[in-house]
């Protein structure tokens, strides 16, 4: 998702889809068609390419600062996107918990960066008397 202010409205807009999709088979729902794609998003992000510092042509460097700039937005995007779908119960607290895990198994800066983002998202609905356990891991 490419534009993160819009992750609340996206994530209210797959409520209502996956509401009015509930007749279809469970393995063809509209619901468990997101939640595999956010799954494969989730664990195959892009990457954002190294930059070499010997790159001499300005042209180029600026292109490849940008191209990289926008995956990692991209990526940012699609980490709030699966906070809000969570806060309006289409993933379940045990993604979350899942999801807020593999982000600090060897973490780089970027993955720091999205556990720090997906907390301040969802922290204060994983903190409450039956998960504070898990919260006091992190």
């Amino acid at each position: 998702i490419n534009e993160s202010r819009y992750c609340v409205t996206y994530a209210k807009l797959c409520a209502e889809l996956a509401a009015a999709n509930k007749a279809a088979k469970p393995e063809f729902s509209f619901k468990r068609m997101l939640l595999n794609r956010c799954q494969k998003e989730f664990e195959n992000k892009k990457q954002p390419p190294v930059i070499p510092s010997d790159i001499t042509d300005p042209e180029q460097r600026v292109e490849l600062e940008e191209h990289s700039q926008k995956i990692r937005v991209a990526n940012k995007g699609n980490i709030k996107f699966i906070g809000e779908l969570f806060k309006i119960k289409l993933l379940t607290e045990t993604i979350m918990h899942q999801c807020l895990c593999t982000l600090l198994v060897n973490p780089t800066d970027e993955q720091l960066e999205h556990f720090c983002l997906l907390m301040t998202t969802v922290g204060q609905y994983l903190d409450h008397e039956k998960g504070r356990e898990l919260m006091s891991t992190y």
